[in-house]
């Protein structure tokens, strides 16, 4: 499944959205500007690689909000993120499954939390 290069970053915290898209970058990630998805028309489609989405910042329930996001990225890989997530060993992983998602993080995360579960999910999309 061919997937693009960016990253779209959906937080409603602008210090967040700023960290966020800064650890990013330094890693070496395209990111998208937020604000600039608002500028597209609905039925255009930007190939984002990767959507990381604070699931306390969006307007709807985590559920419907998630499935939104699948609708409108279909091909890109999901990390939801949220303070409400139990960090801990093995509850990420059944988290996700649970949520329809790819990864997630517990807020506060570290940046190298954020940069390893990105290229984790690069270094799967590899290995398929």
């Amino acid at each position: 499944m061919a997937r693009g290069k960016d990253i779209l970053v959906l937080d409603e915290d602008p210090f967040m959205h700023e960290l966020v898209s800064l650890w990013l970058t330094d890693a070496g990630y395209a990111v998208c500007d937020s604000e600039a998805l608002h500028t597209l028309r609905t039925e255009e489609r930007h190939s984002f690689a990767v959507v990381i989405a604070d699931l306390n910042s969006l307007k709807v329930g985590a559920a419907q909000a998630l499935q939104q996001l699948q609708a409108r990225f279909p091909t890109a890989y999901i990390i939801a993120v949220s303070g409400y997530f139990q960090p801990g060993p093995g509850t990420g992983a059944e988290m996700a499954r649970q949520l329809g998602v790819d990864r997630v993080l517990a807020k506060p995360f570290s940046c190298e939390q954020l940069v390893s579960a990105v290229g984790g999910l690069f270094h799967d999309a590899e290995v398929r």
